[in-house]
């Protein structure tokens, strides 16, 4: 039986990861800041922003704040993402490394392609950040790092899912915000993979017939709260392609 969660943080991340949890059977109560003192003290809060500072995941985001920007001693020249995203889960058992997320713009995806060389220094790099702390809560921590004429430099790390983890929820089984409850109970996650490639984009306003297009795409599928298109495919390139036909764009608006 999975306990009760609580959830605070932007709407859209609370959704995602309430709804998660839901699938496998648990309660979940979205928190607004006025109802933190009701808490029941057999639940457990689940934060999907910065939480409080006695917290080892805020010290650590605080220290590396500090670290920004490092360069990192990789080149990627032939990169199309001016910001690349490295999931790390931290189990109760140790770190699972999750496939790199791509993002130009209001566009992501996962996986970015990346060589294995080139994922393990990142995951040497990632692994040294979060050594500079004392344990670490479980959960999903995000590892940013720009990407500027191919130089790779570490931007920030994020102590829980964010926006670009939504595009896990078609991608990769399980998804983050999963990962993320799952780790915060002590629940097993034991491993990742990507079960079809996603490209996604997040859109200010929707046209108004994009609902009516998505709907004729077997693989499309909108997050209404996070304003975000999604559409997998047998590839990368053909998922990023499909994006941009929903929404009438070009390869240069997609990072391309």
């Amino acid at each position: 039986m999975i306990p009760p969660l609580w959830v605070a943080g932007p709407a859209e991340l609370t959704g995602a990861l309430a709804q998660s949890c839901r699938r496998w059977g648990g309660e979940v109560r979205v928190l607004e800041s006025s109802s933190l003192q009701a808490l029941d003290p057999a639940g457990r809060i689940i934060w999907l922003a910065r939480p409080d500072s006695t917290s080892p995941a805020t010290a650590l985001f605080e220290r590396c704040a500090d670290l920004a920007p490092t360069e990192v001693p990789l080149a990627l020249p032939d990169s199309t993402a001016s910001l690349l995203v490295l999931p790390l889960v931290i189990t109760a058992r140790g770190v699972l490394y999750a496939e790199a997320i791509g993002m130009a713009g209001e566009y992501l995806w996962q996986p970015e392609p990346l060589s294995d060389k080139a994922r393990q220094i990142l995951y040497r790099f990632a692994r040294g950040l979060i050594d500079l702390s004392e344990p670490l809560p479980p959960g999903v921590y995000m590892v940013y790092f720009t990407v500027i004429c191919g130089a790779v430099r570490f931007e920030k790390l994020i102590p829980h899912p964010d926006r670009t983890a939504l595009v896990t929820l078609t991608s990769q089984r399980p998804d983050l915000f999963c990962c993320h409850w799952r780790c915060a109970l002590g629940l097993p996650v034991v491993d990742l993979q990507v079960h079809r490639p996603t490209a996604a984009a997040f859109v200010g306003d929707w046209p108004d017939d994009l609902p009516l297009r998505a709907a004729l795409e077997p693989e499309a599928s909108l997050d209404a709260a996070a304003g975000l298109v999604l559409v997998q495919a047998p590839t990368l390139q053909q998922a990023r392609s499909k994006v941009q036909t929903l929404l009438g764009e070009t390869d240069a608006d997609a990072g391309r």
